[in-house]
């Protein structure tokens, strides 16, 4: 009898589209280098994409070399991937004419949806009815992409420098805010820690930080995941992925800030999170050997330290020490930390 798929296979297939595609249209193509669409074009060509790149751009015809098609409507049908490099008053319209198109999946860059109130929030509820109706997968809004360092695509408004495509096995970044991703990539690559892939999820239309930790753990080139997330917003389902992970082998390492109210309120105007009780959370979490850090320095910390020994001995832990009131301390910070100090 066929076992049912698990969480991690069933969402990680319409990944691989979105990670490794081999069509990408940029809607929103500039001449202008320094423009949303001028980033992406550059940064694909810079990373030496070499699936199919299509450009919309109403005001061109042709960029770096590259014709240009005026409509989403003059694409060939199938495209894997669009970026959306415009703003928030035609992206409704254009997601509508790619779904027509039978496009695979969008980027949505433009701000202006459950993070800005009541009307934006009506704004995003359209496109996830749209999505939900057309069956088009939207990563954000509200968010800055994603860079597939291993695959050697990087769809993102952020100018990258080229970079060799990623053949070690290394850390797989996702998180809800842009910039944390951005910061996140940038300080573990400084520290010499392999990263896999950044993905930012906005305001998580379409796609969530589930559906990319599904595709990580399923990914044999990413050996640790670090996750940013200011609300967990399937939470039963986040379990069940920790514990898949935990039995693949594959670390998570989680910063949720939201231990204070007034950083609940901040996370709401930040990606329309609706953050709930912290410390439940933190001890279901737990509970499912996800590792839960309280600040940046820990999370990038701990996680190049899992990425040299994802599997730490298991055994008790001996303090050598001369003095007795350092052993009084160790002892206290033992009991805290839950350790193991087996009598000698």
């Amino acid at each position: 009898m066929d076992q049912p798929a698990s969480p991690s296979a069933s969402l990680a297939l319409p990944m691989t589209r979105i990670l490794r595609p081999r069509s990408i249209a940029i809607v929103g193509a500039s001449a202008d280098p320094r423009s949303f669409g001028g980033f992406v074009q550059g940064n694909l060509e810079r990373f030496g994409f070499d699936g199919a790149l299509h450009l919309v751009s109403r005001s061109s015809d042709e960029i770096g070399g590259r014709p240009c098609v005026k409509t989403i409507e003059a694409l060939p049908e199938g495209v894997d991937l669009a970026v959306l490099a415009i703003p928030e008053a035609g992206v409704l319209d254009a997601v509508a004419s790619l779904a027509a198109r039978r496009c695979h999946a969008a980027v949505l860059f433009a701000s202006g949806y459950a993070e800005a109130g009541p009307e934006g929030q009506a704004r995003q509820q359209a496109l996830a009815d749209l999505a939900r109706a057309s069956g088009i997968l939207l990563v954000g809004p509200n968010c800055m992409g994603f860079t597939h360092l291993a695959a050697g695509v990087p769809v993102t408004f952020e100018p990258l420098a080229a970079q060799a495509r990623e053949q070690r096995p290394g850390v797989g970044v996702v998180a809800q805010s842009g910039f944390m991703a951005a910061n996140l990539r940038d300080a573990f690559l400084a520290r010499g820690a392999p990263v896999t892939c950044v993905f930012s999820t906005g305001n998580e239309v379409s796609v969530s930080v589930e559906d990319v930790l599904a595709h990580y753990i399923d990914d044999a080139q990413t050996r640790v995941i670090t996750v940013y997330t200011e609300q967990i917003r399937r939470p039963r389902l986040f379990l069940q992925l920790a514990a898949q992970a935990r039995a693949a082998g594959k670390p998570v390492v989680l910063l949720m800030p939201g231990r204070s109210a007034r950083a609940r309120e901040a996370a709401q105007s930040h990606t329309g999170a609706l953050a709930g009780d912290h410390a439940t959370a933190t001890a279901l979490l737990r509970r499912e050997a996800v590792v839960v850090v309280e600040s940046l320095d820990e999370l990038l910390d701990t996680t190049a330290i899992l990425l040299r020994h994802p599997s730490p001995p298991v055994g008790g832990t001996a303090f050598m020490t001369g003095s007795g009131a350092m052993k009084n301390i160790a002892l206290d910070f033992a009991d805290d930390l839950g350790l193991d100090l087996p009598a000698l």
